[in-house]
Order: structure tokens, then sequence, then C-alpha cells
């Protein structure tokens, strides 16, 4: 049986500044799973995910001054962002920062999102790294879509996926 996601318009466009409050609060959902142990009140839990955001919004900003924000829609409907840097001129794609809102994840849509993403690199002949967390289940979709892991530090793996190699017999 087909889901209903692996047939609907998957597709990204600029992060408007409009989007921003939906971009944090996508932010949130992740960030109060993982500060879920600590036990906060809700108004220091909320506290804490706004000040996680905007320094990682600073961070990636200084980082990747570059990247293109973009908004992932299904079907029109905005259900998460991406950001990405040398998309379309640098030697190396990096993938800095993917989130699905959670009512839409494992539905295939970040599958499609990134597959696009493998495709561009493909065709340009780049590779395309990116961080995740240990224990992010994404790692398992990251390991199908050819990523293999090029560095580990405590809290996160760097994965790159060369370009595929094309059959030229």
């Amino acid at each position: 049986m087909t889901s209903p996601t692996a047939t609907a318009s998957v597709s990204v466009r600029p992060a408007e500044t409009a989007d921003e409050e939906l971009r944090r609060s996508w932010f949130a959902e992740t960030k109060r799973a993982e500060f879920a142990p600590l036990g906060l009140p809700e108004p220091t839990l909320a506290d804490l995910c706004d000040q996680q955001y905007d320094a990682r919004v600073a961070g990636y900003g200084h980082q990747f001054p570059a990247a293109e924000h973009l908004v992932i829609e299904l079907e029109g409907e905005p259900v998460g962002a991406l950001i990405v840097d040398g998309l379309h001129d640098a030697p190396t794609i990096v993938v800095v920062d993917i989130v699905i809102a959670e009512q839409h994840r494992h539905r295939g849509i970040g599958r499609r999102v990134l597959a696009e993403v493998v495709d561009t690199a493909d065709r340009r002949g780049t590779d395309v790294e990116l961080t995740v967390a240990h224990g992010n289940p994404a790692r398992r979709l990251y390991d199908r879509l050819g990523f293999r892991a090029i560095a580990t530090t405590e809290l996160h793996e760097r994965l790159r996926r060369p370009p595929a190699r094309k059959d030229t017999t």
C-alpha cells in the first residue's frame, strides 16, 4: 500500500520572514524532547528553546553565510525547513540543518528532500556532507542514502556521501 505522502507534492521554497515563527516552533519540538528529562518548568523550557534557536541561527549564519534557507512544503503547506550550503556552485554541498514538523515525520518527506540534494550532487559530481547527533533516528536514512562517517565527536558524527559513480562501460 502506498502512503498518501508518497504521491503528494513535496517542494522547497526560499524561507521568508513570515516563516520565522514556524521554523522556531519546529526547532522547539525537537529540543523539548531533548530537554524533557531536565523537568524544567514550561516558561524556563520555552526560554531555553528560544535561546538555543537564536544561538543556532547565529552560529549557522557565521559558519555558512551563503547558505540557502528553505521551507519544505507538502501540497503547498509548510512542514519543515532545510538549510543547505553550496547547492549550486561549491565543491561540497553541506546540509546544514533539516527539520520536519513532528506530525509529518516518518512519512518520507525528509527522504524525498535529501534525495533531491543527493541527485543534484551526483549531477555535479560533488560530495554531500552533514552532521548528525548520536542516537538521531535519521542516521538510518543517511545510511540508506549512502552517507558514511568521516569524523566523530562526543556528540555528533560528520557524514559524507561521495557522488554516485557513472557507468563508463
